[in-house]
């Protein structure tokens, strides 16, 4: 909470054309601490994502939830955070609070079963003011069938009058800086470059300001002034670190002010104004029933129902198998829309409130190839049958190939993060994520899922090279990396911080190659199936030599 400190006057609203301050203070990202995160769910239509399938148009908005507000929010592709936060700071009768920072929260899903298990990543967010003065509900969700994102939300002034005021902090195109913005009653607009977003309120906002962080913003007028005492229309010419403001009327004590929120995307400002225009359109409690698939739309209860060991697992499990289907909700947002099969991290940038936002930062919205296939593996026990295959058949964007932009060393081995259009980030060698694909490939053949005829054509062309190099390693020649590789010693072990013999490595290694041996048999390559399980066997009867001492540091083994 933040005490007055200067006087609060009647003085009018001072209203101007540009911000001053540009560019503003240096950004940051928003806490990785997620409590929830979500999309619309998208078929795939003819084994990729397109318009014209079941879910009709392809939504390609993501949005993420800590500390009881929005937090990074992406559109396009799934590593581009075009939204820090947004959230409320909140006038009270003690003093300026601001949602996330002096309040407490709680996190629920929208739309359960009778037993309570989550069926869509739609939440209720209730954000509750530590001093009692009021209590924020917000429904988020996206629209399925756009480029769009839905809050619905409830102020309540629970000990005396409050003005809540709503603060959008952009970061278009994945940087906290290089922004413009613009803002009216009306409507609230962020671009940078050929990407924009336009937030439509349900009612105009009594006021609403463009400023620079921390120089002409409404968070820092608030805070020297309990009110807004300058609004801006613009930032102007100059680009910056923007905050936008849009202020709410003063509810009474024991009122509630309930506001819609859209908040639209596009290439230009007249697509995201249509966009958020056509949700509103459409009326968001339909929206939000398609977003959820009741009815005849294909949606999210459509895609859980698909998934035939989840009930299983739910009832093995002591919580009526809510953790189970809020995973299973989790594993599947995290795919990203244009590049089928693409599985990331996390939908969050690491200690992200401390980190520079001035360039652009994937943080976890990356592929590792090891993360990849747990996430593929968990959803094949899910009985999911269509997202395991589009991930496999994904893989060979991220391997080593001859033709892999900078390459001039070894090849087989999976790169160690890229983003989901393939792009470079990461060249450590990690031998573990080179056996997994080999392991995904093989798992999915076991299981039906990859047809003799298509798993042929993937030993030729993903899993001999693959295999080939955990037998003999190579040289990486790739932008910093030059380091010789003999497997099954690897330059990175799965924390990313070691070389040497790890267990885990080798351990997958060993799998990976009794798995590549299998493929190759069943591909008329005997040869090679014999020199894979051989590699295998050796590492395997070496285990305790490389890796099994008397004389550690911490102990006599």
């Amino acid at each position: 909470m933040s005490p007055v400190t200067t006087p609060v006057t009647s003085s009018p609203l001072v209203v101007a054309p540009v911000a001053p301050g540009a560019p503003g203070a240096v950004a940051t990202w928003a806490s990785a601490a997620k409590t929830g995160a979500g999309a619309s769910y998208e078929a795939y239509f003819q084994g990729r994502y397109q318009d014209g399938g079941p879910t009709g148009a392809v939504s390609k908005v993501w949005f993420s939830l800590a500390d009881g507000v929005l937090t990074e929010t992406m559109y396009g592709l799934i590593h581009e955070a075009q939204i820090k936060s947004l959230r409320f700071g909140v006038v009270t009768p003690g003093g300026l609070s601001v949602e996330g920072t002096d309040t407490t929260s709680r996190t629920e899903y929208l739309h359960t079963d009778r037993a309570g298990r989550p069926l869509s990543p739609a939440y209720r967010v209730v954000t509750t003011d530590k001093g009692g003065a009021y209590e924020i509900d917000k429904r988020v969700f996206t629209d399925p069938d756009r480029n769009a994102l839905v809050l619905r939300v409830s102020i309540t002034a629970k000990s005396g009058p409050v003005t809540p005021y709503l603060l959008l902090e952009p970061h278009m195109a994945n940087t906290g800086g290089g922004d413009r913005g613009e803002a009216a009653p009306e409507v609230l607009r962020a671009s940078e470059g050929d990407v924009h977003l336009t937030l439509k309120p349900s009612q105009p906002f009594e006021a609403a300001s463009a400023g620079f962080l921390s120089a002409s913003d409404g968070l820092t007028d608030l805070t020297a002034n309990r009110r807004l005492t300058r609004a801006y229309a613009s930032t102007g010419g100059t680009a910056g670190s923007v905050v936008l403001t849009g202020a709410l009327p003063t509810i009474a004590r024991g009122q509630t002010l309930t506001r819609d929120y859209v908040i639209g995307f596009g290439q230009s400002a007249d697509e995201a104004d249509a966009a958020a225009a056509a949700s509103f359109a459409t009326g968001l409690d339909e929206v939000l029933a398609r977003f959820n698939g009741e009815g005849a739309r294909v949606g999210w209860e459509d895609w859980v129902g698909s998934l035939t060991d989840l009930p299983r697992l739910a009832a093995q499990s002591t919580d009526s198998g809510k953790l189970a289907y809020a995973s299973a909700l989790m594993l599947k947002v995290q795919e990203d829309r244009t590049y089928a099969g693409a599985l990331i991290a996390s939908l969050s940038n690491p200690w992200g409130e401390t980190v520079d936002a001035t360039n652009p930062s994937t943080g976890y919205k990356a592929v590792w190839p090891r993360d990849f296939y747990q996430v593929a593996m968990a959803l094949m026990a899910l009985g999911d049958r269509e997202t395991p295959l589009a991930a496999f058949r994904y893989l060979p964007q991220v391997q080593v190939t001859a033709s892999t932009p900078g390459n001039s060393g070894a090849t087989g081995w999976f790169l160690q993060k890229t983003h989901v259009d393939g792009q470079i980030e990461w060249v450590g060698v990690q031998l573990d994520q080179t056996a997994m694909p080999i392991m995904l490939g093989w798992r999915l053949w076991k299981a039906g899922e990859l047809s003799d005829a298509e798993l042929t054509g993937f030993y030729s062309r993903m899993i001999k090279p693959a295999a080939d190099f955990l037998v003999q390693g190579g040289t990486a020649g790739i932008l910093w990396n030059d380091r010789r590789i003999t497997p099954p010693w690897s330059q990175q072990e799965r924390w990313e911080e070691q070389e040497g013999y790890s267990p885990s490595t080798t351990a997958a290694v060993i799998t990976g190659l009794t798995t590549a041996a299998d493929i190759a048999l069943a591909s008329g390559d005997a040869p090679s199936a014999a020199r894979y399980q051989a590699a295998a066997d050796d590492y395997a009867s070496k285990v305790e030599a490389r890796m099994f001492t008397t004389a550690g540091e911490y102990g006599d083994g």
